[in-house]
């Protein structure tokens, strides 16, 4: 299981923090995931709302249908990146798939999902595959000359969401940027400092087990910032 801070979102698109990715009480489902497909449509990068929304339609029984749109609009918005979050979204709804699309997907753990793939076509419950292609998603850029210029985008929202008051908001862009791609250090630094003024170290034990279940593991300077030298 993915462990990894929680969301339960009530009719009135409140939120509440859980321990784990359960999301073991939601009094409304059906609203829940549709605020989660609003939240997709708008933010596709926001990789937690994807994967909220899998988990909701794996624990609620949803159709099989349903729940491949929902892995396909997350390969697609992960382009040829995230494979270990990948695996372990695939993994869960394994036994909810058809073998055809299990094997489909497993195909493109390490590489994009081309939008004229036919599983992509056919997936009519997806939310993305009729978007344009977006390779170079500015939460997913990885090859960039100028360590400055990594995750500009991602800190520039981060810092709008700051002055708005919105530090959960902040810390959902930073969390999902650095899960994407642990080499921007300027964005580390930004999430340990949230971290460090909030007193989340809740939320930090959470993001590393996060990197613990990807291939290249937790990052040596992720270190919570009372325990650096």
């Amino acid at each position: 299981m993915l462990h990894t801070d929680d969301i339960t979102v009530d009719p009135h698109m409140a939120t509440h923090a859980l321990y784990g990715l359960g999301l073991s009480y939601v009094r409304h489902p059906d609203d829940a995931l549709r605020y989660l497909e609003r939240r997709i449509q708008n933010h596709p990068e926001d990789f937690k709302s994807h994967v909220k929304r899998i988990t909701l339609l794996l624990r609620h029984g949803k159709q099989p249908n349903q729940i491949l749109g929902a892995m396909v609009d997350l390969f697609l918005v992960l382009h040829d990146k995230g494979m270990g979050l990948k695996r372990t979204m695939l993994e869960q709804a394994k036994p909810s798939l058809s073998k055809t699309a299990y094997h489909v997907l497993a195909q493109y753990l390490n590489q994009a999902l081309p939008l004229h793939h036919a599983i992509v076509v056919n997936a009519g419950y997806s939310l993305l595959a009729q978007l344009p292609p977006e390779p170079t998603r500015k939460l997913v850029i990885r090859h960039v000359a100028d360590d400055k210029t990594v995750g500009a985008h991602v800190l520039e929202d981060a810092h709008e969401y700051i002055a708005n008051g919105q530090l959960d908001l902040a810390l959902d862009a930073l969390e999902s940027s650095l899960l994407a791609d642990t080499k921007q250090p300027l964005v580390m630094e930004m999430l340990l400092g949230i971290y460090r003024h909030m007193k989340t170290r809740d939320r930090f034990d959470l993001m590393s087990t996060q990197f613990s279940l990807q291939p290249a593991g937790i990052p040596h300077d992720w270190l919570w910032p009372a325990d650096k030298v």
